[in-house]
């Protein structure tokens, strides 16, 4: 077998295993994306659900004061129809006083309903704004992840008929170089890179006169700093890739 062949093969299984390592990394990407739509789509229905229990206090807040100023009314109506029959001066200037203290109350009571009914619309206004924004994402997120689950179903098939084709073309490289891309493969995602500027792409070391050599023969030579399989792409089909 030629050196020629050799790196024919260790070329093919370098394409390869970018192709499968650029689906895997998209399908992690999509994957991601989902994930983080979705916890944004929980973290707004959690907003959702504050602002609902807010609304439930306001009217419990405004059903309290509608009941006291309904008290204080009653009370007025009684402390005035008491006043009627009062003649004596000193009695009728203390419930003076206790109606003029209770018409107060009420009038405070009154504020705090308005205030609160002011309240009461403007969380309601945002629970409705928040509703809507929060059906409409929803759906996004349901058609991401019907789009995505269908996306990376289709990559995985891709990667399991690349990566036969992997095991296929790795029984055509010699024994001892196959062990040595093995290994690095384990360690490093591109066991093979190209030759630029007489350096190893992935690591810059410089080549040595002899390795020159070498590659112009097409011989398959390793780096001597990261040990990886160094090669010429070729101008008119290759672009370095590291």
């Amino acid at each position: 077998m030629t050196t020629s062949f050799i790196w024919h093969d260790l070329k093919q299984l370098m394409i390869l295993d970018y192709r499968i390592n650029q689906l895997r990394t998209g399908s992690l990407k999509e994957h991601v994306a989902l994930t983080n739509a979705q916890v944004a789509l929980k973290k707004k229905a959690s907003l959702l659900s504050e602002t609902e229990a807010a609304l439930r206090a306001a009217q419990k807040e405004i059903d309290r004061y509608e009941l006291t100023s309904k008290d204080l009314k009653n009370q007025l109506q009684r402390k005035n129809n008491q006043l009627a029959g009062i003649i004596h001066t000193k009695e009728r200037i203390a419930l003076e006083h206790e109606i003029a203290k209770l018409a107060n109350n009420f009038d405070e009571t009154d504020t705090l309903i308005m205030r609160t009914l002011e309240q009461y619309d403007l969380i309601k206004q945002s629970l409705d704004k928040q509703k809507s924004e929060l059906g409409i994402e929803a759906m996004e997120v349901a058609a991401l992840e019907s789009t995505t689950t269908q996306r990376n179903s289709d990559k995985e098939t891709e990667i399991k008929q690349l990566e036969a084709e992997w095991k296929t073309t790795l029984e055509s490289v010699p024994l001892q170089l196959r062990n040595d891309y093995i290994q690095l493969k384990k360690r490093v995602a591109n066991p093979a890179v190209p030759i630029v500027s007489d350096s190893c792409s992935a690591c810059f070391l410089n080549l040595l006169q002899n390795e020159s050599s070498h590659l112009s023969t097409r011989s398959v030579i390793k780096c001597r700093g990261c040990f990886r399989f160094l090669y010429v792409p070729d101008a008119t089909t290759e672009t370095p890739r590291v």
